[in-house]
């Protein structure tokens, strides 16, 4: 079995609209969306960095066990995990996994 690393500092993170992204942002990021598009899609920004959450995948078994529900991948070895706040669905918790 392959260990992994998750790296988290629980950090509750509000979940954004797109109209909340700057427009730099939204225009150098998430150029593959028009504003239609991005209605009600929901977006973190997470060390600087900002994800779609639309785009993730299911966590997979191995960290939905730990309580994870997504996953976006990096690499082949890394990606980046999210698991929405029990008491604010608003809320996600981010974490870096390496494996």
């Amino acid at each position: 079995m392959t260990s992994m690393e998750i790296k988290t500092n629980n950090q509750p993170r509000l979940i954004r609209d797109w109209y909340e992204i700057p427009e730099s942002i939204r225009e150098s990021e998430f150029d593959y969306l028009d504003d239609s598009e991005a209605m009600g899609r929901d977006f973190i920004e997470y060390k600087g960095q900002w994800y779609d959450l639309h785009d993730v995948l299911m966590a997979p078994e191995s960290l939905q066990a730990m309580g994870w529900h997504g996953l976006i991948p990096d690499s082949a070895f890394s990606g980046v995990a999210f698991k929405y706040c029990d008491d604010d669905p608003d809320r996600v918790i981010m974490a870096t996994v390496l494996c």
